[in-house]
């Protein structure tokens, strides 16, 4: 009972601090309320669900007719299911509101993994207050964003894993771990490679036997279903195999000028080409950051020297081929050029960032290296309590500014720690080894994914990084602290 009142306690404080973020946002006035809950993405996430809605079309642009294919739909459930039956506001409302509840349940079972493993109320009610009070993953729970929910579906299929390796080996709890882990990847499409983590240690923890093959079909069932579904969709709205998005990020970047294109949107395939050049050298390719590479080119920053390492003038471009992208991408965001003459803009902007890209060359294997540190250091090390709807560092209260920096070195200690302890549990045995090697594989895959594959990092990607940390510290804490 105690126990119960000290858990609840904690959701109170944070109930209070999620009140405190809406607050601080503005003054409650009704037609503004609920944009506070909107983000850049709520038209590319949300939109086509309402236009699905009134129109009969999941498309981006109303009445268009073009089916929309560039996100992965996860993010329209639960919210279809209210926009269906209720007005827009009262749907986004509901949406956060199941965001927060679910962000709740999450925590309490990940509080269930840490008693159940460590035995110890202490470190389990510490990692509940760490996942609650000193997170930067809070205010997602306020934005119409997919990362609050991505990071709560998966605590929950870890939670279900654990109830079937370890507790009760019911294929029911094998299945919603599937179900869950499916969730994650519509929601976060590069989290894919959980669903294979989990796969290839179900085959191996059974030595390929016929059980291991039942088990992962079991387990591969709803992301099957769901695949499905999807790839049928696409093929009969647009005649084409699409198994994940047409966002070009993995693919080719085309350039296809034509009334429909966005000259003024911010991810358009020019700036994912110059999103393509500064990932060469391992630059921060996110314009919002301060000294950003890209900050540089789309804020038209003239101070050239805090932003790029002097290195890469010696791998095949120059300064001056970086001031023209940038007076190149100033003339492509020009809204007051004819259409015509933005179409030829938008061209040569993009034929000079291919040439640049293909301009560079590494000059040694050292920075080839550097860069490849870099794009992982991107992924983890930017400041992940900047864009805090409490406001900056240097314009808050000293309260805020320690609050803040707890939050900072819970974050870097809990994943420092948890790669300091990762050999040495190598070293021991424990009936956990099968669920911990699935925790570290999905690091080690999201960390390549982020430096190899995926050309852009910001540090809400590396949310489940954090989390795994926490996982770690707990599958260690049953051998080595308790004992």
């Amino acid at each position: 009972m105690k126990e119960n009142k000290i858990l609840l306690s904690i959701v109170l404080i944070k109930l209070c601090i999620l009140f405190y973020i809406i607050y601080y946002q503005g003054a409650f006035d009704p037609e503004s309320f609920i944009d506070r809950f909107k983000t850049n993405d709520y038209n590319t996430l949300l939109g086509p669900v309402n236009n699905l809605i009134e129109t009969g079309t999941y498309e981006l642009v109303k009445y268009s007719g073009i089916p929309y294919t560039e996100r992965l739909p996860g993010y329209m459930f639960p919210f279809i299911l209210f926009r269906f039956f209720l007005s827009l506001n009262i749907s986004i409302l509901l949406l956060i509101l199941y965001q927060v509840i679910i962000s709740l349940t999450a925590s309490y079972l990940l509080y269930q993994i840490a008693i159940r493993v460590s035995k110890n109320f202490f470190l389990s009610s510490s990692v509940f207050i760490i996942y609650n009070l000193f997170s930067f993953l809070i205010p997602w729970e306020l934005w119409t964003v997919p990362e609050s929910l991505s990071v709560s579906y998966y605590i929950i299929a870890v939670y279900f894993l654990y109830l079937f390796f370890y507790e009760i080996h019911s294929l029911k709890y094998l299945f919603f771990s599937g179900f869950f882990f499916s969730m994650v990847f519509f929601l976060r499409g590069f989290l894919f490679f959980n669903i294979l983590s989990v796969i290839i240690f179900i085959l191996l923890s059974n030595r390929f036997s016929f059980n291991s093959f039942k088990y992962g079909m079991i387990f591969i069932i709803p992301f099957l279903f769901f695949e499905s579904l999807w790839i049928g969709r696409n093929y009969l709205s647009k005649d084409e195999f699409i198994p994940l998005t047409t966002f070009q990020v993995l693919n080719d970047i085309d350039l296809l000028l034509d009334e429909n294109y966005r000259f003024d949107y911010r991810y358009k395939p020019s700036v994912l080409k110059l999103r393509k050049l500064i990932s060469c050298w391992g630059g921060v390719n996110v314009h919002y950051y301060e000294n950003s590479e890209m900050g540089f080119f789309i804020n038209n920053n003239k101070d050239f020297a805090q932003v790029f390492p002097n290195w890469i003038f010696n791998c095949g471009i120059s300064k001056q081929m970086l001031f023209k992208i940038q007076n190149l991408l100033s003339k492509s965001f020009d809204s007051t050029l004819p259409f015509l003459q933005r179409c030829k803009a938008e061209k040569e902007l993009f034929d000079y960032i291919d040439f640049t890209i293909n301009k560079f060359k590494y000059d040694s294997y050292y920075h080839s290296l550097l860069s490849s540190f870099k794009r992982s250091k991107n992924l983890i090390f930017n400041n992940i309590v900047a864009d805090w709807p409490i406001g900056s560092f240097y314009s808050n209260s000293i309260f805020v500014k320690i609050y803040k920096i707890l939050i900072l070195v819970i974050y870097f200690l809990s994943i420092l720690i948890s790669l300091f302890l990762i050999p040495l549990f190598f070293l021991k045995s424990s009936i956990y080894k099968t669920l911990f090697f699935i925790i570290i594989l999905n690091s080690i895959l999201l960390l390549l994914v982020f430096t190899f594959i995926i050309d852009i990092a910001e540090f809400k990607y590396s949310a489940t990084l954090f989390i795994n940390s926490l996982f770690l510290l707990i599958f260690y804490s049953n051998k080595h602290v308790i004992n």
